[in-house]
């Protein structure tokens, strides 16, 4: 039974509006970007209130106004601070970000009305800010992108998923959606590459896993292999590989649980209930360790119970061992957890942490160490 470390926030504060997506830049790590997600409010209707994140206009029955902003920040006073350095409003909700593994300096996002942005962050001092660069008006303004993948190979595809339940592969360099796959009865909440670009990933609200097949390059029209509905009891919200070993995956799900899923043979090898009273909405990888990489540290946004650190282990030679242990839980938030990230920390000290709850718009730093 694991006993997790109870973790204190170094630093918190309120934002302006209600957080959805986090990443620090990967090359200027002292620095990272908050999307936010702010839904107008509209006439009480009759029924209680749901998930903001997960509304679609369909539900509510009446066209939605979403806005948003782009929030830089940089980590200061020996990581004990976050500092709030430009705030850039967007005429959407951001609902997904992430910075190109080809160009580090770029950063893409999600946004509420169908299309996708791309931003650069210059991080000279001493004005580092965040400019826009070109956005993507793919689909109807109605369609949220939920999700977004950059191709690992190819620095002109982006793949998205969609509140349709359909995933697309883009290219915003030509304003060309090249393929659009009808992966989900449902939302599709989620989606990942494998490492080689070999596959496709994608976790909906039909509580399915898919995995499609990419031709050289991504160019081609994608195979769908196979879609798994069995193996989680609720949404597939949260999708990350397993460094090393391209048919190792782990999932997130409103069900509560990380799952290690072997998408060779199709089953699950271990399984963790992790947020007791609240499903997993993201899970981020921090670093991978051990003689051969064989464990990971894990960052999982457990939505009502705050953010879970987790390690997960592949233990044995040919028979395998997989484990997945809790080993700390920051639980002062007291709204949903939806965006987290972390990074190490540069002067050995363990982990520094950002987390993020969404009504009460808190933000907080903090530290794990080893």
């Amino acid at each position: 039974m694991d006993s997790p470390r109870r973790i204190k926030s170094a630093f918190s504060t309120v934002l302006d509006q209600p957080p959805s997506c986090i990443e620090f830049s990967p090359v200027a790590t002292e620095f990272f970007v908050v999307g936010t997600y702010c839904l107008e409010e509209q006439p009480e209707r009759d029924g209680g209130a749901g998930d903001e994140c997960s509304r679609t206009d369909e539900e509510t029955h009446a066209p939605q106004s979403r806005s948003g902003c782009l929030a830089l920040f940089n980590i200061a006073d020996d990581g004990l601070q976050a500092i709030k350095t430009q705030v850039l409003p967007t005429p959407y909700a951001v609902l997904d970000l992430h910075f190109s593994p080809h160009s580090p300096a770029t950063f893409a996002i999600a946004t509420s009305t169908g299309a996708v942005s791309l931003y650069t962050l210059n991080a000279s001092i001493p004005s580092p800010a965040i400019a826009h660069r070109h956005t993507s008006k793919f689909f109807s303004p109605s369609i949220l992108v939920l999700a977004l993948a950059f191709h690992p190979s190819d620095p002109s595809l982006i793949a998205v998923s969609l509140s349709t339940g359909s995933l697309a592969l883009t290219n915003p360099s030509t304003n060309s959606v090249l393929h659009t796959l009808p992966a989900h009865a449902l939302e599709a909440w989620t989606l990942a590459f494998s490492s080689v670009a070999e596959n496709l990933y994608s976790g909906g609200d039909d509580c399915s896993l898919t995995r499609y097949h990419l031709g050289p390059g991504g160019q081609d029209l994608p195979t769908k292999l196979w879609s798994d509905r069995r193996s989680h009891t609720a949404g597939v919200t949260a999708i990350l590989p397993f460094p090393l070993d391209e048919q190792i995956l782990l999932t997130g799900s409103y069900d509560e649980f990380v799952r290690i899923y072997d998408c060779g043979n199709r089953r699950v090898l271990a399984e963790k209930k992790v947020a007791e009273g609240g499903g997993v909405w993201r899970l981020r990888l921090i670093s991978s360790y051990g003689t051969d990489r064989s464990r990971c540290l894990v960052l999982a946004s457990c939505m009502h119970t705050g953010t879970r650190l987790l390690e997960v282990v592949r233990e044995g030679g040919q028979k395998r061992v997989w484990e997945i242990r809790v080993l700390g839980a920051f639980e002062e938030h007291q709204s949903m957890n939806y965006a987290s990230d972390g990074k190490c920390d540069g002067g050995g000290r363990g982990l520094v942490v950002v987390s993020t709850s969404f009504y009460d718009r808190l933000l907080c730093l903090w530290r794990f160490e080893p």
